[in-house]
């Protein structure tokens, strides 16, 4: 349907860090109704007007994001060098996705529970029983 136009394409850099995270982890995160509503709009223009993917829908929105970069990347001219430039972006930033910060900080807190704990449990000691 043509190439993209500049807005648009800066809408799909903005959240290629989400599709990018679901094809290393498959998991995405922060994909609220305003980005929904931009990849939507930005899918019904280019890729196909019908579609049936919906924001309340976890596997729609999987859906979305994979069929849009995907055509994206197989579709336009520059599209692999275009992905191969995110990618580099990403991981030369050294980004940390937000559930690997949750998961630190929670090794954290036990680690800090367990220096907390004081043994509460004596033990008595008995005699040897008798033969």
């Amino acid at each position: 349907m043509g190439i993209m136009k500049q807005e648009d394409l800066q809408v799909l850099e903005r959240h290629f860090i989400k599709y990018y995270t679901f094809v290393k982890s498959q998991y995405i995160t922060n994909f609220n109704k305003e980005v929904y509503n931009e990849l939507i709009g930005i899918y019904t223009e280019y890729v196909s007007k019908k579609n049936n993917f919906s924001h309340w829908c976890s596997s729609c929105r999987v859906d979305l994001i994979v069929k849009l970069y995907t055509w994206y990347i197989s579709s336009q001219p520059n599209g692999k060098e275009w992905e191969k430039a995110q990618i580099e972006k990403i991981e030369g930033k050294k980004v940390v996705t937000p559930i690997v910060e949750v998961i630190k900080q929670e090794i954290v807190e036990i680690k800090q529970e367990v220096i907390e704990i004081k043994p509460i449990i004596k033990v008595k000691k008995t005699r040897k029983p008798k033969k």
